[in-house]
């Protein structure tokens, strides 16, 4: 709600400083000053779209540890089918906002969009079961090198009691 009010109210700025801008009755600094509260409007709005936790469609680095993730087949409504993941990423490389304001999102989970194909759908679901029955999951996008502009879904599973001493 409160993004759709968001874009209501500064679309209402914008219209006011153009009717202004064509009745003549500000000066260069008041038009510079909108020109720069859109901007910063406009930014603000796409960066709280990132921190509010919606999935990112950023590359993934490559040994990211799967808490879980989500498949939504291809429908009619939507042909391309969805894959979301979840997944802890400790070698994610921090933004300038994140070092302006002293964030530590490095130790967090992050949520990610990654294209839709069968086989990674499948690969998938397939790491889920062992995750459910308390494997390790890796996960890591790659390109296989053939000219391929989606990256494959690269899966390592990992069996604690291989692990662990006997």
């Amino acid at each position: 709600m409160i993004d759709f009010l968001m874009v209501i109210f500064f679309s209402f700025i914008a219209l006011f400083i153009l009717w202004m801008i064509m009745v003549g009755r500000m000066s260069t600094h008041v038009i510079m000053l909108g020109v720069l509260l859109i901007v910063a409007a406009t930014g603000n709005y796409w960066s709280l779209m990132t921190y509010r936790g919606f999935p990112t469609t950023a590359v993934m680095g490559k040994d990211n540890s799967m808490i879980w993730a989500s498949i939504k087949d291809p429908t009619p409504k939507n042909p391309d089918g969805l894959i979301y993941v979840w997944v802890y990423d400790p070698d994610r490389e921090t933004t300038r906002v994140e070092e302006l304001l002293h964030l530590n999102f490095n130790s967090k989970p992050r949520a990610y969009e990654i294209p839709y194909t069968k086989e990674s759908a499948k690969e998938l679901r397939e790491a889920m079961k062992k995750k459910m029955k308390g494997f390790g999951v890796l996960l890591g996008l790659e390109l296989d090198g053939t000219g391929d502009k989606i990256p494959k879904l690269k899966i390592q599973t990992i069996d604690p009691y291989e692990i662990l001493p006997k």
